[in-house]
């Protein structure tokens, strides 16, 4: 049963690339941060070698060039320039951020942690205390996934995520009613999210509760079609 059971965002996306108020009407500058793709990586890796910019817009360059590794799966280089513009401007928390987003993908949560912590002692923010608690969880050390979760929570009593993704921790040490309160304040902050209806259904299982169970499930299905894991479950209790 908890093979099937999955978390809904494993992991954050990255902070949204700010154009930083210091430097808008250069445009190269610019464009760094609002064009993306190659053509963006182009534009960026033109302004930081034109020789122009230096210390901290500099480092915001290197920032957003990392930021558009990433997002074409390009960690490793992403990595790397998020290194350079931190070496520049050691309080640059999103891209402390980020990179911490990028480590998490390469399975470096240990550093991952790291970097959030630093986010967090720079500016506290939930996304950052989300994020802990997906790392935490990853390296199997739930009461503080459950903490950095209830952080999030605190910060943003709106985060549906949070209270989906610590239902699903909670479900996994066996706590179902905890895990079901948190899995139904998620729908009733997003009556369409998929996943935590799926989850719901997961606990019904568990609780015995069958045709409970299939109504979540299909409920699931409703506002995703395309959710596998619902439709694996519905099939595994002998329903189309």
């Amino acid at each position: 049963m908890t093979a099937r059971l999955r978390i809904a965002t494993l992991f954050m996306g990255l902070m949204l690339l700010a154009l930083p108020a210091q430097a808008q009407g250069n445009k190269d500058f610019d464009d760094c941060f609002k064009v993306f793709g190659d053509n963006g990586i182009a534009i960026c890796s033109d302004a930081i070698s034109s020789g122009r910019y230096s210390g901290v817009q500099l480092g915001d360059l290197y920032h957003a060039r990392g930021y558009k590794w990433h997002d074409k799966g390009q960690y490793e280089r992403a990595l790397a320039d998020y290194d350079i513009a931190l070496s520049i401007n050691p309080r640059l928390g999103d891209a402390l951020f980020n990179r911490g987003v990028t480590q998490q993908k390469i399975g470096n949560h240990d550093q991952a942690l790291e970097d959030f912590q630093k986010t967090i002692e720079i500016k506290p923010a939930a996304d950052a205390y989300y994020n802990r608690g997906i790392s935490f969880e990853a390296t199997k050390q739930y009461d503080r996934a459950i903490d950095a979760y209830s952080q999030a929570i605190r910060m943003n009593p709106q985060y549906v995520a949070a209270f989906n993704n610590r239902g699903i921790v909670y479900y996994n040490r066996g706590e179902y009613q905890r895990a079901l309160q948190d899995y139904n304040e998620a729908v009733r902050l997003d009556p369409r999210h998929a996943r935590a209806h799926n989850n719901i259904g997961l606990v019904y299982e568990k609780l015995g509760q069958r045709e409970n169970a299939i109504a979540s499930y299909r409920r699931a299905l409703e506002f995703d079609p395309n959710l596998t894991q619902a439709r694996e479950n519905l099939r595994n209790l002998g329903v189309n």
